[in-house]
């Protein structure tokens, strides 16, 4: 004969109440890893982010964080796949996330045809952001292609035109 055992509602409703208070959801882990980078702990902040990420694949800005510690790190191939994703998942694609994805491609010397391509598609989004007509020239004297980089500077307006070497001489400035 099998003896029945019978648990109080009482101990079962503190069961959940002592499981529930140890779990943490992917926000949780979220601000966590945001307050390691805010410490320059970028180890710590990638196990948070990483964790976010496990126990909610869609969270867009845990993927968003992680590229933002490649990219500090200088690290392309999670940066690359971790904008990928981000991209995926966003309702409306940022121009930041091509911008940071082409970036990837000029750091890792990889991919110059996807990375011309988020160049361009940075540039519809925030024609503003000079940053994207600057990675775009980048991988064009990356590639080598004189003829599409002719193309491509003759086809700027004044304004941007002025504004792209105004930022290549405040980078140039910056680096020395």
């Amino acid at each position: 004969m099998n003896p029945k055992i019978v648990i109080s509602p009482y101990y079962f409703i503190l069961l959940l109440v002592i499981v529930s208070g140890c779990s943490r959801s992917s926000d949780n882990f979220l601000q966590a890893g945001r307050s390691e980078v805010k410490n320059q702990k970028y180890d710590q902040a990638v196990i948070n982010f990483n964790r976010a990420i496990e126990l909610d694949s869609n969270n867009a800005q845990a993927y968003l964080e992680r590229a933002f510690i490649s990219f500090k790190i200088k690290n392309p191939v999670p940066l690359e796949a971790d904008l990928s994703k981000y991209i995926e998942l966003t309702e409306k694609p940022l121009a930041l996330a091509y911008t940071g994805r082409a970036l990837a491609h000029i750091i890792a010397h990889t991919n110059p045809g996807e990375s011309l391509a988020d160049c361009d598609k940075a540039i519809a989004i925030n024609p503003s952001n000079i940053q994207g007509f600057a990675f775009k020239r980048q991988l064009l004297i990356q590639k080598g292609d004189t003829v599409q980089l002719k193309r491509f500077l003759k086809s700027l307006d004044d304004s941007t035109r002025s504004r792209l070497f105004k930022n290549e001489c405040c980078l140039t400035n910056r680096s020395s």
